[in-house]
């Protein structure tokens, strides 16, 4: 069944969130970057962009992904500051992003709040429409598409995000395809802490992040962890 939060029809008038995090985990990582475009009829009408200053530094990888440095947001405001603004530029669009979940989630958990805004997934709909890549993440389909995507800000992919967008409804429009063709369904495990019947929600999987497939050892007791979350 598809999430109760994803939109059921293709639309025009949107925002496009994209946010840059200090990692992969909304409960240990926050924010450090917020990039949002309004949409009306298809055109970029405003946009906001804030740099977030974290409760701890950033480190090195990070910054060379995304070449936000601790100096450049020594100055700016805690996330807490920010989330007026935030939610009033954004009201009840719905929302657009590519792994969409992720952003949605670092969102919940800096505000302390639960958005209710319908959003659609552009990673979700590239996997049916271009099942014939390996990866989907935003600079491969950047790149297959011929689109522009620079840097790796918030803003940069808000713009890329948007075009993938545009062009996904182009391909819907000639292939004859509702919005519903290009759901996902989402996978839940059994009970207990099977490995077998465990998997990820394909919609929460980041293939643009440094984690993805690659082998990962834990080692420790990882006693705060549950089974099942040391089996995924």
């Amino acid at each position: 069944m598809a999430n109760k939060n994803y939109t059921k029809q293709i639309i025009n008038d949107y925002c496009v969130l994209d946010t840059e995090t200090t990692g992969l985990s909304s409960y240990y990582d926050e924010i450090i970057e917020i990039g949002i475009l309004k949409v009306r009829d298809n055109k970029i009408v405003d946009r906001y962009s804030q740099l977030i200053k974290p409760q701890y530094e950033i480190d090195s990888f990070i910054t060379s992904l995304t070449g936000i440095t601790n100096e450049m947001v020594k100055d700016m405001p805690a996330i807490d500051f920010v989330m007026n603004d935030v939610l009033s530029f954004i009201g009840m669009d719905v929302i657009i992003g590519h792994n969409t979940s992720f952003d949605i989630r670092f969102l919940n958990a800096g505000f302390k709040i639960e958005l209710d805004n319908k959003y659609i997934d552009t990673m979700q709909f590239a996997r049916k429409l271009f099942p014939e890549l390996n990866h989907h993440r935003l600079s491969d389909l950047t790149s297959y598409l011929g689109l522009s995507n620079n840097e790796h800000r918030s803003i940069s992919d808000c713009i890329a995000t948007k075009e993938l967008y545009d062009s996904i409804k182009d391909i819907m429009n000639k292939r004859g395809l509702e919005i519903q063709d290009l759901w996902v369904n989402s996978i839940h495990g059994g009970k207990g802490i099977d490995i077998k019947l465990i998997h990820a929600t394909e919609v929460e999987i980041d293939e643009d992040n440094f984690f993805f497939n690659r082998h990962v050892v834990f080692t420790g007791k990882l006693e705060k962890w549950l089974g099942r979350m040391q089996c995924k």
